[in-house]
């Protein structure tokens, strides 16, 4: 009868964690599962023991271990679902980052290795027009001729200004 009594309680105790709430001391599967496993291990000495006192039927007895058995079975497939979802998540996240990482790097060596020349003339023209909204009044090709060290004949001031600014 004592054995009963203390699966039961186990039992008890197990299923109201497990049932938990959202708490985080939840009863885990494994728990549950090694609590049923004393359960068949005694079900003999727990079906025996005291039969006149015993309230519960054999039926409600079944009732409870497939309930039981039944919960086990949904969490388990719950966690392997919820890890299949996630295992495929970060998969597509790291496929994801890697195909970022290289269009990143061909990007930079494409953009910096193909035509230096059109970046530079793009720049000046970016100068030129800053400058012209500052009433820089030296034209695109002074500027430029400023930029590559040559003489240019213009105000020490704006000349200075185009030498600042690149």
């Amino acid at each position: 009868m004592n054995d009963r009594h203390m699966l039961y309680d186990e039992l008890c105790g197990v299923l109201t964690d497990y049932e938990g709430n959202g708490s985080e001391d939840r009863a885990t599967a494994t728990e549950l599962y090694g609590v049923l496993v004393k359960i068949q291990n005694h079900w003999e000495s727990v079906i025996t023991a005291d039969s006149e006192n015993v309230a519960i039927t054999e039926d409600d007895e079944i009732a409870a271990a497939t309930f039981a058995l039944e919960q086990l079975q949904k969490q388990h497939e719950q966690a392997l679902a919820t890890r299949a979802k996630t295992a495929a998540t970060d998969a597509s996240t790291l496929q994801a980052e890697d195909i970022s990482e290289l269009v990143g790097v061909v990007t930079v060596k494409n953009e910096s290795t193909i035509n230096p020349q059109l970046r530079r003339d793009n720049q000046i023209k970016t100068i030129h027009s800053s400058l012209a909204i500052e009433n820089n009044s030296l034209s695109l090709e002074q500027m430029t001729d400023v930029i590559n060290g040559k003489r240019v004949l213009g105000a020490p001031n704006e000349i200075r200004e185009v030498k600042n600014t690149y």
